[in-house]
């Protein structure tokens, strides 16, 4: 009689082997993923700053008080993840993003909006980034349905929305208007369209505090302060913030060379849909560096992208090679928390 047990699949894999099904009971493991990987925010180990200097009105008004409880705010930030992790997984399920179903997607961008310690407190850009996976949705239906603009409208509606939240938001939209023109064609009629969606809720906001003597803050914040020319970060000191630096570029470069394998053999929709994410990740972090100082929350708003492109990466590799890339992120963002635990 032998001694030991076959471990069948389980010999080689670790966390991400009991995300591969689609079954809803996993969403509990998700979860608690979530929670796993804020859980020393949560905890209160990681230093806390709530830093609302570029922050929306709006997210001022609802989130100023909140934010200014470390254990609040981490648990506000769980939330937000999980949501969208589950939106994203549902757009990877509905458009087929992925060759079989799973909860891969939602993990991938669980890690990638744990990657920094910044990223594990709620932030402006965190919550408008809700708003920017949204766009993803109405931007997939637009390569089903070319010739209304309807969904062209939604578009500019989410990334408007997300603006009032955190105004830079509205930076990302030219990524967006390529991104159209990369699932169908324009038309002529469709540009105002796109522009309209763009301007109604910035209009209805200004109505709002212009009925509460502020139309005069919000036009600062939310229109001159975004349309000013950008000021590049120059001349500041990096040396506490090289490994960040490091991780996003090893990062982005990781997902540069695998491009032609994220395009081998896919579908139309897929190889698309590759194409769109690399253009929200190059505009969503080149907005890291037009800043008086390092915010680092600002590349959540190309979190959706980064996330979906690693899901394809995950299920590009063998299941042992994909452990290891997961495992490889997942203790060098750990070991970034600690480093700011070790330095506080």
């Amino acid at each position: 009689m032998r001694g030991n047990c076959d471990l069948g699949p389980l010999k080689y894999q670790v966390v991400l082997y009991f995300f591969r099904n689609i079954h809803f009971s996993t969403a509990i493991l998700l979860i608690i993923y979530v929670i796993g990987l804020h859980i020393t925010a949560l905890s209160g180990w990681l230093p806390f700053r709530n830093n609302t200097a570029d922050a929306g009105l709006i997210y001022t008004d609802i989130f100023g008080k909140a934010g200014d409880s470390g254990f609040v705010s981490a648990l506000l930030a769980i939330a937000v993840v999980v949501a969208q992790a589950f939106m994203i997984n549902s757009i990877a399920d509905q458009f087929r993003l992925m060759d079989s179903r799973s909860w891969l997607p939602g993990v991938a961008f669980a890690l990638v909006t744990a990657l920094l310690p910044s990223f594990l407190y709620l932030s402006p850009a965190l919550a408008s980034s809700f708003f920017i996976v949204w766009s993803l949705r109405f931007l997939f239906y637009s390569y089903k349905s070319p010739k209304s603009p309807l969904h062209v409208f939604d578009i500019a509606l989410c990334i408007a929305a997300a603006s009032l939240l955190y105004p830079r938001a509205l930076l990302i939209a030219p990524a967006f208007f390529i991104a159209i023109g990369i699932m169908r064609s324009w038309s002529a009629r469709e540009y105002m369209v796109f522009l309209a969606g763009l301007i109604l809720p910035l209009l209805l906001g200004w109505t709002w505090y212009f009925w509460h003597d502020r139309a005069g803050e919000f036009f600062q914040k939310h229109i001159s302060g975004v349309f000013s020319w950008p000021q590049l970060a120059t001349g500041l000191d990096i040396s506490a913030e090289w490994s960040g630096l490091a991780f996003i570029a090893s990062l982005f470069l990781f997902f540069v060379f695998n491009i032609s394998g994220y395009m081998r053999g896919k579908s139309i929709l897929v190889q698309k849909s590759v194409s769109v994410m690399f253009w929200l990740l190059i505009f969503g972090s080149l907005q890291i560096f037009f800043c008086a100082d390092w915010q680092w929350d600002r590349f959540l708003l190309a979190g959706a992208a980064a996330g979906l492109l690693l899901a394809y990466s995950y299920e590009d590799m063998k299941p042992i090679y994909a452990e290891i890339l997961h495992l490889v992120i997942l203790i060098s963002a750990f070991g970034l928390q600690f480093m700011h635990i070790s330095v506080s």
